[in-house]
């Protein structure tokens, strides 16, 4: 097989962000308390720039009512790290790394994924999936549609935007958030 028609039997056989997400949550351990309900957060690369190994990750954050506030949400860092291999078959393991974390601040609840939101955010990953399986900087277009779903999901999560710096700072750099 050519290295071309490799690769693209290599895409072909992705998950599509649905999918990938899906075995991520699967993979989240059911705890008691604040940590009952994780979020996640989108697909990211294990490493950017893209390094060959076809590897998203996740991160599971949590919610919690403000005491002292029915108004306010508390917001936490993200608590567990969830690796995924973009290539591997439906039953391979999700890595995982559980994550110090802390409360990061009260906020206002909101509805952040409405359904325009989600279809935006699953074009971006779906687009950033093949940049990382194809070893590669995306090309313009992908890049613009990868940037402009990542952006959107960070201005409704502002609190997050300084742990997913430290946590991936080349790939957020690079997002060039306003």
């Amino acid at each position: 097989m050519v290295p071309d028609q490799s690769e693209k039997v290599q895409k072909e056989n992705m998950p599509d962000p649905a999918q990938a997400r899906a075995r991520v949550s699967a993979a989240l351990p059911r705890e008691a308390g604040v940590f009952a309900t994780p979020n996640l957060t989108p697909a990211f690369p294990a490493a950017w720039p893209p390094d060959g190994r076809a590897r998203a990750v996740y991160f599971a954050y949590a919610f919690a009512p403000q005491p002292t506030s029915q108004d306010l949400v508390l917001i936490y860092s993200p608590h567990t790290r969830l690796e995924l291999d973009l290539l591997a078959g439906p039953g391979a393991p999700v890595a995982q790394t559980h994550l110090e974390t802390r409360e990061l601040k009260p906020l206002e609840p909101s509805d952040p994924d409405s359904p325009e939101g989600r279809t935006t955010l699953e074009r971006a990953e779906r687009e950033l999936f093949g940049a990382i399986a194809g070893k590669s900087m995306p090309a313009a277009p992908a890049a613009e549609v990868i940037r402009a779903g990542y952006r959107a999901w960070f201005s409704r999560r502002q609190a997050l935007r300084g742990e997913m710096e430290r946590l991936l700072p080349d790939f957020v750099g690079w997002l060039e958030l306003p």
